[in-house]
């Protein structure tokens, strides 16, 4: 029989993604990674890396505090 195996993202579904997470927060700047993490249907530690992909290419920053802040699309 066949065996389910976990969703594993190729580079081309990480595009998809990225595209996506922006859109949200386009929508919404103040998301947590936990609620971005949720509505992608991604790990929270798989939306935290691509989140940090997102800021060394410089799509998006984070300005304010941790909790209150919200994020910047600069792309």
């Amino acid at each position: 029989m066949f065996e389910t195996r976990d969703f594993i993202p190729t580079e081309k579904d990480y595009v998809g993604i990225n595209e996506r997470l922006v859109a949200l927060l386009r929508q919404n700047n103040r998301l947590s990674a936990e609620e971005l993490a949720n509505a992608l249907g991604i790990s929270p530690r798989q939306c935290e890396r691509i989140i940090a992909d997102l800021k060394m290419q410089g799509i998006i920053e984070r300005k304010g505090a941790k909790k209150s802040g919200y994020w910047e699309l600069l792309k």
